[in-house]
């Protein structure tokens, strides 16, 4: 006999856990389905160490957890960054970007993935709208809500949603039409302290296929580094013994925050771009990185995962209240979802891409430093305004 549930959330991640709760706080039953363990490890409560998986989330992101009643002003290693410093090394040209407006506190939050995670976790375990599956295999699922895992078990669900990021396995199985680009790149991403102190300020530094990313941390001398290259560069730098290696981070990044000594271990991680031509099939909703994933230069990767999440809960919500049958809510809901979420979030990429060639050409950053419109418009789309048109008004 088939267990039946509203919704199943394949992917136990921050967007699947946040969407997860939304749903539960609607009345759904829902259940999410994650291959890893999800329970909560010592190691996730340790805070003498910082994680070296970082988020850098725009109020967009922090106002939806905030409707879960997850506040990530109030982790302990939350850093609220009040600027971003860019530059080019070669080309000696730099661009600061600030909020001269105060529509906001800061520009937007440095949020430790394992703090964000074993909050979601906790707030998961209290709600009786939500099981979770976690340890578990899917053998194979149907876009009409059938799932069958590797035990031989069945799930039937009046949705199923793809949350289960870059190598989605529901996109996979389901048969979602994607456009790849490979950039033959890889990213390095470590902890480590400075001399200089980062006055809450983010630094990028663009040099040829080169960017390198300084994020505050809570500390002022600390902060979290995602330096990414051709792969072939990015295989050397993590082969260099510790001390060659800071002094090339130190050195790429023109001493701007002094000498540097490493706080953790040194990870690594390939590099694309992907975008599904639908993000809906049938009863199957792709979010996140299901849907999308982008090049981490701007780090609105999971900010976007975010949005989409709180997109999709704003269009099932537009109906609700409008009492439709719920068979009705949900059709109409996921189609006005795709068709906002699809056109914004390939907006949001095509500008990636264009701001990863702008910053490696001959731009005159001098120019968009005099620019205040322009400028106000990075500033709004770093902080999370979803209407790329009306800012361009």
């Amino acid at each position: 006999m088939k267990k039946k549930v509203d919704v199943a959330i394949v992917g136990g991640g921050v967007v699947g856990m946040a969407l997860a709760l939304s749903l539960s706080k609607l009345g759904h039953s829902v259940i999410i389905i994650e291959k890893k363990s999800m329970q909560i490890k010592d190691i996730d409560l340790d805070l003498s160490t910082y994680d070296t998986r970082i988020f850098a989330l725009n109020h967009t992101a922090r106002n939806f957890l905030n409707q879960l009643e997850i506040d990530i002003r109030s982790f302990s290693h939350t850093t609220e960054f009040e600027s971003m410093a860019l530059w080019s090394r070669s080309k000696n040209q730099a661009l600061t970007l600030t909020d001269k407006d105060h529509t906001y506190p800061c520009l937007g939050y440095i949020v430790e993935h394992r703090q964000l995670m074993t909050q979601l976790m906790k707030a998961i375990k209290e709600s009786s709208q939500i099981e979770v599956y976690d340890d578990t295999n899917i053998d194979g699922l149907t876009s009409e809500g059938n799932i069958t895992f590797e035990d031989g078990s069945h799930l039937e669900a009046q949705w199923i949603i793809g949350a289960d990021g870059g190598h989605s396995i529901v996109r996979e199985k389901i048969g979602f039409k994607v456009t790849e680009k490979e950039y033959h790149q890889s990213a390095l991403i470590m902890n480590v302290q400075h001399t200089h102190s980062h006055d809450k300020t983010a630094y990028q530094c663009f040099e040829n296929n080169e960017t390198l990313a300084f994020l505050p941390l809570i500390n002022s001398f600390h902060s979290s580094i995602v330096w990414s290259n051709d792969s072939d560069e990015i295989k050397k730098l993590q082969s260099l013994p510790e001390n060659q290696l800071m002094h090339r981070l130190a050195e790429a990044s023109d001493y701007r925050l002094g000498q540097c000594q490493l706080l953790s271990d040194v990870n690594t991680f390939p590099l694309k771009s992907l975008h599904v031509k639908n993000y809906k099939k049938n009863k199957v909703i792709l979010v996140g990185d299901a849907a999308h994933v982008l090049h981490p230069m701007a780090g609105w990767g999971m900010n976007l995962g975010l949005q989409d999440a709180a997109t999709l809960m704003q269009c099932i919500n537009r109906y609700l209240k409008q009492n439709q049958p719920l068979h009705q809510v949900t059709e109409r809901a996921f189609l006005r979802y795709e068709r906002y979420r699809r056109s914004h979030n390939q907006t949001m990429m095509l500008i990636i891409n264009l701001l990863r060639q702008a910053f490696r050409a001959d731009i005159p950053y001098n120019w968009i430093q005099s620019m205040n419109k322009l400028k106000r418009i990075m500033v709004k789309i770093a902080q999370g305004e979803q209407s790329i048109i009306k800012l361009l008004k």
